[in-house]
């Protein structure tokens, strides 16, 4: 029975000091530290909430970030499409002025190898009583 009491004072001592002194423990020394780090505390606040705080504050401000960064890459996207556009336009209308030019060509080809076949038909004609002379000597 004595030792049934020993042991369970004992267990009873550990748990005191384990949650009880180990807690003033950590507490002191936690107040050590902010003192050392000279950490101000606002409005009396639990550090923790304060940090907790400070953490939201910094993860809003990122997040603020990530959507200017989004906007500015959507514009410059906008930006080059636009470009893109343009510059598509103005080789089309560069391409329907080429094909036009050479429509235009290929009729003045056609136009003048009309010409030359009538010049050559007309003189063909007109050297053709001369050829016939010359082959009947």
């Amino acid at each position: 029975m004595k030792t049934l009491l020993m042991r369970h004072f004992m267990q009873d001592l550990i748990d005191v000091t384990h949650t009880k002194h180990y807690s003033n423990y950590r507490k002191n020394r936690l107040a050590d530290v902010m003192q050392a780090a000279n950490f101000n505390l606002q409005d009396g606040r639990d550090p923790l909430c304060q940090l907790d705080s400070e953490r939201r504050a910094h993860q809003m401000k990122l997040d603020k970030l990530v959507e200017e960064m989004n906007q500015v890459y959507v514009e410059k996207v906008r930006e080059r499409e636009k470009r893109l556009k343009d510059s598509e336009r103005d080789l089309t209308e560069r391409i329907r002025q080429m094909q036009q030019q050479l429509e235009l060509e290929a009729e003045d080809l056609t136009n003048a190898r009309q010409t030359f076949n009538d010049e050559r038909v007309a003189w063909e004609m007109e050297n053709r009583d001369y050829a016939d002379v010359s082959l009947l000597k």
